[in-house]
């Protein structure tokens, strides 16, 4: 019984250990891993929608200069209202990588104080073991 529980205990403690250890980008791949979930749909934007592409003049056919203006305020309107939303598109996508990047090293923590954890619950039973193993040799209970 007491083999039983001690191999018991090692497998937990081995197969613990190997679950939490970090994957940097040094460590090569063998294939990538799939993703445990699917990755969820990027929220809503809060931005307006990208403007529709104006309609432009073929230089090659315009009747006149006026037909080239016309196309020209078009095109500035155009992007200027294309300015706009890209502005505040990159101001969303900045504020998701700051999110991102707070969520990481959050997850880092978790990380370190999971393997910290592992550490002490292996050098306790470790420590537990030799204890056990000296009191059943003194009895000669082996």
């Amino acid at each position: 019984m007491k083999l039983v529980m001690a191999a018991a205990a090692a497998l937990v403690l081995t197969v613990t250990a190997a679950v939490a250890q970090p994957t940097t980008p040094s460590t090569p791949a063998a294939a990538p891993a799939a993703p445990a979930a699917p990755i969820p749909p990027a929220p809503p934007s809060r931005c307006p929608a990208f403007p529709a592409e104006p309609t432009l003049p073929d230089g090659a056919t315009a009747r006149n200069m006026t037909e080239m203006n016309r196309g020209n305020e078009a095109y500035q309107a155009w992007g200027t209202a294309m300015q706009t939303v890209l502005e505040c598109r990159r101001a969303e996508a900045q504020e998701l990588r700051t999110a991102a990047q707070t969520a990481m090293a959050h997850a880092e923590v978790r990380v370190q104080e999971f393997n910290t954890a592992v550490a002490r619950l292996t050098a306790v039973g470790t420590a537990w073991q030799a204890e056990a193993e000296e009191f059943n040799n003194r009895r000669g209970r082996r």
